[in-house]
């Protein structure tokens, strides 16, 4: 994970992604990609108030 930014109220955290398959007992790549969480911080919790999802290739 990457913080990109935070203050009191508010974080952005980038996260990679790679999903993979067993199907047919022989492991695979499928996909590979990036989440963006933007956090916010309200009511003394962190909560995920918005989650972009970006794959590179997908099958």
């Amino acid at each position: 994970m990457v913080f990109r930014r935070a203050d009191a109220d508010t974080a952005v955290v980038w996260s990679y992604l790679m999903l993979t398959t067993n199907a047919g007992g022989s492991p695979a790549l499928v996909s590979t990609g990036f989440y963006t969480f933007t956090l916010r911080h309200t009511e003394g919790e962190w909560r995920i108030a918005r989650l972009l999802v970006g794959l590179d290739s997908a099958v």
